[in-house]
């Protein structure tokens, strides 16, 4: 059936999927040396740190649509030019991949980062998608706008990037595993408007980890939010969604 109304997304091959995540995994793990290049693979183009990554809404459709998908999971790589990106793809019950590897890039607007400095506020546009409440049974659950905010406004404050946001008690982080239902709850009542946009924000999340003494320090570890939004929007009150496995283990 022939479709000419739609962009097709923008796919890697196997090839480059392998080169790019092992690129990923020799800068992360080279620890303190990497931190020139680890804040610079995270620059946009206009120098700026970037803050989110974007695709459009019917990539989403496409990826959830794949037969037999069960998980959709996303793996950090850093490309050919030594920049960060992200790749998602839909695996099924047996843990084999069952999709074409969706590329998101790295971008930075001066409307895209005013909507992340916006994030937790109690605001509102009747251009933005309508809030959904889930749907039991999906494995996705809403993040309250105050803590995704605060996870958001961590990252942008960092005053600078260092390997340790991206290390765990099981290993660096390669990526996340999301449920199914973070992506599709993201389109319930979504209105027909192409300019919709599953906005995928970079965040750090501020915590306690175990500890053996009485001067614990925080930790912060990078994280992913996904949400549904309209560029066109000034304000937004559309809800997140982030019930991810980090990666490791079970890469």
């Amino acid at each position: 059936m022939a479709d000419n109304n739609t962009l097709p997304p923008a796919v890697i091959s196997s090839d480059d999927f392998e080169q790019y995540t092992n690129n990923w995994v020799q800068l992360i793990t080279q620890g303190d040396a990497a931190l020139t290049a680890l804040n610079e693979s995270f620059a946009a183009k206009d120098g700026s740190r970037g803050q989110y990554l974007s695709m459009p809404a019917d990539w989403v459709r496409w990826l959830i649509s794949t037969v037999g998908c069960t998980q959709v999971k996303v793996r950090f790589l850093l490309t050919k030019d030594r920049q960060f990106n992200l790749t998602f793809y839909a695996t099924d019950a047996q843990n084999s991949r069952v999709s074409a590897y969706y590329l998101l890039s790295l971008e930075s607007t001066e409307l895209g980062n005013l909507m992340a400095a916006m994030y937790g506020q109690n605001s509102s546009s009747s251009d933005d998608p309508k809030i959904s409440s889930g749907n039991d049974g999906t494995g996705s659950v809403q993040i309250p706008h105050g803590v995704a905010g605060d996870w958001v406004k961590n990252w942008q404050e960092a005053d600078k990037l260092t390997p340790n946001m991206f290390a765990t008690t099981y290993g660096f982080l390669r990526g996340y595993n999301f449920q199914r239902g973070d992506l599709m709850n993201n389109l319930f009542n979504i209105d027909p408007a192409e300019r919709q946009q599953l906005r995928v924000d970079f965040g750090l999340h501020k915590y306690y980890a175990a500890y053996d003494n009485n001067n614990p320090q925080p930790t912060y570890t990078f994280g992913l939010v996904l949400r549904l939004v309209n560029p066109d929007a000034k304000t937004s009150d559309t809800p997140f969604y982030d019930m991810s496995t980090p990666v490791p283990p079970g890469y």
